[in-house]
C-alpha cells in the first residue's frame, strides 16, 4: 500500500490507549496499527505549507519567503507574551 503527503505533526485521540493518526491530502493512517511493522518514508519533494512551491524549508514547514511574511510562524505562536492583537 502506498500513500503520499507532506510530513506533518500526528494528530492525536484520547482514548485507552491514545491514539495517533497520520493526516495525509485525503486520508489519515491510523500509526498505532503500524507498531511493529516494517514501514519505509521517501522524500519525493519539497513543499511549503502556505505557498505549496517546491522550495527548500527553512523553518516549521515554511519556505524562507512565507517564513517571515505568514502569521501562523510569528514569534507569538511560540511565545504568545508577544502577541500585539
Amino acid at each position: 500500500m502506498n500513500y503520499q503527503g507532506v510530513l506533518t505533526k500526528m494528530e492525536t485521540e484520547y482514548a485507552q490507549p491514545i491514539q495517533y493518526y497520520w493526516v495525509l491530502e485525503n486520508d489519515y493512517i491510523n500509526m498505532n496499527q503500524m507498531l511493529n511493522k516494517k514501514i519505509s518514508i521517501q522524500f519525493v519533494k519539497y513543499h511549503c505549507l502556505n505557498c505549496g512551491l517546491n522550495k527548500p524549508i527553512y523553518r516549521q514547514g515554511f519556505c524562507k519567503e512565507c517564513f517571515y511574511e505568514v502569521p501562523q510562524a510569528a514569534d507569538w505562536v511560540m511565545r504568545p507574551e508577544l502577541s500585539q492583537a
